[in-house]
C-alpha cells in the first residue's frame, strides 16, 4: 500500500533484465515505463543472462512479460482522446490531409511564453490539432495566423505579460479570422477583464480538457 492506495508490482523482463511495471488495481492504472510505448517497439534487450547469473532478456521472455500484462484489467482512460483524434484523422482525410490549426501566439522573450507554449501545445495535439507559431512582434504573428486560416489561436506568456499585453493581442487574432481565443493561463480574478479584451476560453491545470478540446474542435468544424 502506498499513500493509501493498493500498488501491485508485476516482473516485466523484455526491454531490459529487470524491468517492472506497476499497476494500481482500483483505478485501472498502469504504469508501463518502457514496457509499452504508444508508437514504437520497447527495444527489447537481448541478454543471455545478467552478471549475476540470473536469466537475461529474451524475445521469449519479453512476449511472456507482454501477455501478463495485457491480461491486467487496466482501463483505457486515453480511449475518449483516441476517439477525437480518429475524428480529426477522419476529418484530414476527407480535407485534403489538411488538419485543424490552433495559432499559438507567443508574446515576449522565450523565457516569458516557452513553459505555457510548450503546455499549450502538448495540450492542443491530444485533441489531433495542428499548432502552428512564427516568430517576430504581434503584428506579424497575426499576419501568420491570418494567412494560417486558424480558427484557434492561444495566447501564451507570463501572467506579467499577458496582464499588459493581451488587450491589443486579442482583438488582432480576432481580426484574422481566428473564431476562438483561448488564453493559456488561469485568469483568476481577472476572468472578466480579459472576457472584455477578446478572451473567450482559458485553458489551464485542473480544467475540463476533454470538453475544451470538443468545444474547439466544433468551432474549427470537425464536430
Amino acid at each position: 500500500v502506498a499513500g493509501g492506495r493498493r500498488l501491485q508490482a508485476h516482473f516485466t523482463p523484455g526491454h531490459s533484465s529487470d524491468h517492472a511495471v506497476f499497476f494500481l488495481p482500483d483505478e485501472g492504472v498502469l504504469l508501463a515505463g518502457d514496457h509499452v510505448l504508444p508508437t514504437i517497439t520497447a527495444n527489447p534487450t537481448l541478454e543471455i543472462s545478467s552478471d549475476d547469473g540470473a536469466p537475461g532478456s529474451t524475445l521469449a521472455r519479453y512476449r511472456d512479460s507482454l501477455e501478463r500484462v495485457a491480461a491486467l484489467p487496466a482501463r483505457p482512460y486515453a480511449a475518449a482522446y483516441e476517439q477525437l483524434r480518429d475524428l480529426v484523422d477522419a476529418y484530414a482525410e476527407a480535407h485534403g490531409g489538411e488538419r485543424p490549426k490552433v495559432f499559438l501566439a507567443r508574446l515576449g522573450a522565450p523565457k516569458e511564453y516557452l513553459a505555457r507554449a510548450t503546455w499549450a501545445q502538448d495540450f492542443v495535439e491530444a485533441g489531433g490539432f495542428e499548432p502552428l507559431s512564427a516568430e517576430g512582434p504581434v503584428e506579424a504573428q497575426a499576419d501568420a495566423c491570418a494567412a494560417s486560416g486558424a480558427r484557434v489561436a492561444v495566447i501564451c506568456s507570463s501572467d506579467a505579460r499577458c496582464a499588459t499585453d493581451v488587450a491589443d493581442v486579442a482583438p488582432r487574432l480576432h481580426a484574422a479570422g481566428v473564431r476562438v481565443v483561448v488564453l493559456a493561463g488561469n485568469p483568476g480574478a481577472d476572468e472578466a477583464r480579459y472576457r472584455a479584451a477578446g478572451v473567450d476560453r482559458f485553458i489551464f491545470v485542473r480544467c475540463d480538457v476533454l470538453e475544451t478540446l470538443r468545444a474547439l474542435l466544433h468551432e474549427a468544424g470537425v464536430l
